[in-house]
């Protein structure tokens, strides 16, 4: 009578007396829980990639998209972030005007600094040069300082090995001022 008033089907009532939780959901249940202690074991730090590896250590396979579910369901993220901020130099580029374009490919060279972060989470400074012609790199240096001097010298290595170019392309950054 209950369920006549409530307008519920009684295969609805007697699905819900005799549920029984499929194997996949009883693995869930389980995978909850270990990924929540290899979580809390590892500083919270872990993700999904991270996790799954953890779990293929136990010779448990599963995907990455399960475990984001997985972690989604039981409120598990990773507090960590990506830590990529890069050293910036400000330039005023208007009045600069892009000529690399208008070079012709005989005899040109291009130099610029490339910005690298050591395992440690120091800065270092690759300045280099690359004739445009062949493509190959006349000479580097790196650097703990993003400096003139980095770029004069990088420039003397190439001077002193090889011919010098009709043109010489930079972006202008702040080191060439």
């Amino acid at each position: 009578m209950v369920l006549r008033l409530l307008k519920i089907p009684k295969s609805t009532y007697f699905d819900w007396v005799h549920y029984v939780e499929t194997n996949r959901q009883r693995e869930d249940t389980i995978l909850i829980d270990l990924l929540r202690d290899i979580w809390q074991n590892n500083y919270k730090a872990y993700g999904a990639p991270r996790l799954r590896l953890a779990l293929a250590d136990l010779n448990l396979h599963h995907g990455t998209n399960r475990i984001r579910r997985l972690m989604q369901e039981a409120g598990i993220y990773s507090v960590m972030s990506r830590r990529f901020n890069k050293p910036t130099t400000t330039v005023d580029y208007s009045q600069r005007p892009n000529l690399i374009r208008h070079l012709p490919a005989a005899n040109a060279w291009s130099m610029d600094i490339t910005y690298l972060k050591l395992s440690n989470g120091q800065w270092v400074y690759l300045a280099s040069v690359l004739d445009l012609r062949t493509r190959h790199i006349l000479s580097h240096q790196i650097s703990t300082t993003m400096d003139t001097r980095l770029v004069i010298t990088t420039l003397q290595r190439a001077l002193s090995t090889h011919k010098k170019p009709t043109y010489l392309h930079t972006d202008m950054g702040s080191q060439v001022h």
